[in-house]
């Protein structure tokens, strides 16, 4: 049995995906959706003094870090 964990970021509630997770990766500038496995979550990251979660995403063989915000777990 696993835990469901979910960070608040501004007003909104986000899930933290766990390691090994499928996430569905939705690009900001097209409607283009990228599909790929969780490696690991850093919700401690901040930028300019703001909450900035990022997640370590396997794509395609690459490692991509991705914000929080536009990752939705399949």
């Amino acid at each position: 049995m696993s835990e469901t964990l979910y960070i608040e970021v501004g007003k909104k509630y986000l899930r933290i995906p766990a390691k090994g997770d499928f996430l569905k990766i939705r690009s900001q500038e097209s409607q283009q959706a990228f599909y790929g496995v969780c490696m690991s979550v850093n919700t401690a990251h901040r930028v300019k003094n703001k909450r900035f979660p990022i997640v370590e995403v396997l794509v395609g063989g690459m490692i991509l870090f991705v914000p929080l915000g536009i990752i939705e777990v399949q």
